[in-house]
């Protein structure tokens, strides 16, 4: 159906990128990125779309036409959009840690927060991948933290700050706070457990 909304009224941008995430919650991201080219010949200029796409490519690991849209959405940004190029570099901070290259997907979450240092998901992905890399645990605290004073039932954010908490020994405050995140969840990741359990066997 969505499909052929598409296709009776391609000027719609909202209903491409409903057709586009129809297929990446799918799985299907060769039909997401397959979609987004389509969308992008009627919306060439369009920093959604072309951010979207590159998200699908990153999906589907396919990360060399990731950044090649990562960067046209860039280019395609106003400049003095912030909030929009933050949250596109957060993205290509994902897409270098997916990559195995953390000391790019760092400088890149560094860029994103201080352009938008209110953009909770590079605070909250910064955070737990230093955490993962046993790097900067402190300042991993202190970004956590953020997160958690604006969106205190966000099970996402709670898991990253008792994983940092634990990352630092503090094994009762790292309790407390993976409790939180199991209360708030409303279907617990097999990595959220397995935090709980590191969490109370120490």
């Amino acid at each position: 159906q969505s499909k052929y909304a598409t296709d009776i009224d391609p000027s719609n941008e909202d209903r491409w990128r409903s057709l586009m995430s129809l297929h990446a919650q799918n799985g299907d991201y060769e039909m997401a990125t397959k979609e987004g080219l389509n969308a992008l010949n009627y919306h060439p200029k369009s920093v959604m779309l072309t951010f979207y796409l590159a998200l699908n490519y990153t999906s589907a690991q396919m990360y060399d036409n990731a950044f090649e849209y990562y960067d046209k959405a860039l280019t395609l940004v106003d400049a003095d959009d912030a909030i929009m190029r933050s949250k596109i570099l957060c993205s290509v901070g994902d897409t270098h840690y997916q990559m195995g290259q953390p000391d790019s997907a760092f400088t890149y979450y560094d860029q994103a927060i201080a352009l938008d240092p209110g953009n909770l998901l590079a605070l909250n992905n910064c955070a737990y991948y230093l955490a993962c890399e046993g790097r900067d645990l402190e300042r991993a605290e202190r970004m956590s933290a953020i997160t958690i004073k604006e969106e205190p039932e966000n099970d996402t954010s709670l898991d990253t700050y008792a994983w940092i908490l634990f990352k630092l020994k503090h094994y009762s405050d790292a309790k407390y706070y993976i409790n939180e995140a199991l209360k708030f969840s409303t279907n617990p990741s097999a990595e959220l457990y397995h935090h709980a359990g590191d969490i109370y066997f120490f």
